[in-house]
């Protein structure tokens, strides 16, 4: 109201924000209507601008329903979208998955998609989300050099199944891009939570 009253910027009228709003359709999954405009924002970028990392992590959700009446389904249960299994359909979301995209070379970032899930999301989906992650950012046109999460069990058996290995013997911390068989995609562990876990032992 005050940007509207000083006359800073010519915004439309609270009603019209709100009536924008409330069109809006968010639902888990990754969000193909993004993808539309950031394939038209990458389109113009240079081909190391497109270059970046991919990072997920979870969050921890309060348990809600809400009935949708647009949608005409009920929201708040847990959503992994293709690989939601039967028994999954009845159980309540507390945790939310959360993919974003971070290019090197600019300062802005872009969430891809989220999913719902009850506790910390099994590997087994995890590893799967992933892939089809990197494969969304890849046709929108960015091109993703690595994967970037804590350390938490589920994550760490997840880039498991992608190939990676911490053990001295068997090391191995990069993947071949699954669209681009001539790339890597490297692992990287997110440094604040390796230096929280070192101090949490010391």
């Amino acid at each position: 109201k005050m940007l509207r009253q000083l006359e800073y910027l010519p915004l439309p009228s609270v009603a019209t924000l709100n009536r924008s709003i409330k069109s809006l359709r968010p639902e888990f999954g990754f969000d193909k209507t993004m993808g539309v405009s950031l394939t038209q924002k990458l389109s113009s970028f240079e081909l190391k601008e497109r270059r970046g990392m991919l990072l997920f992590d979870e969050v921890q959700l309060s348990k809600h329903l809400d009935f949708r009446a647009d949608l005409r389904k009920t929201v708040g249960m847990v959503d992994f979208g293709n690989y939601t299994e039967s028994h999954n359909l009845s159980q309540e979301g507390d945790h939310a998955l959360v993919f974003m995209f971070r290019p090197h070379l600019n300062g802005w970032l872009q969430t891809v998609g989220s999913f719902c899930s009850a506790g910390t999301t099994p590997s087994a989906v995890l590893s799967k989300l992933i892939l089809e992650a990197i494969v969304f950012l890849e046709n929108c046109g960015a091109l993703v050099d690595g994967l970037v999460c804590d350390g938490a069990s589920t994550n760490r058996k997840a880039l498991t199944t992608l190939g990676f290995c911490g053990k001295m013997s068997g090391l191995c911390n990069k993947m071949v891009n699954p669209c681009d068989d001539t790339r890597n995609i490297y692992f990287f562990s997110d440094t604040p939570h390796l230096l929280k876990t070192i101090r949490n032992n010391l």
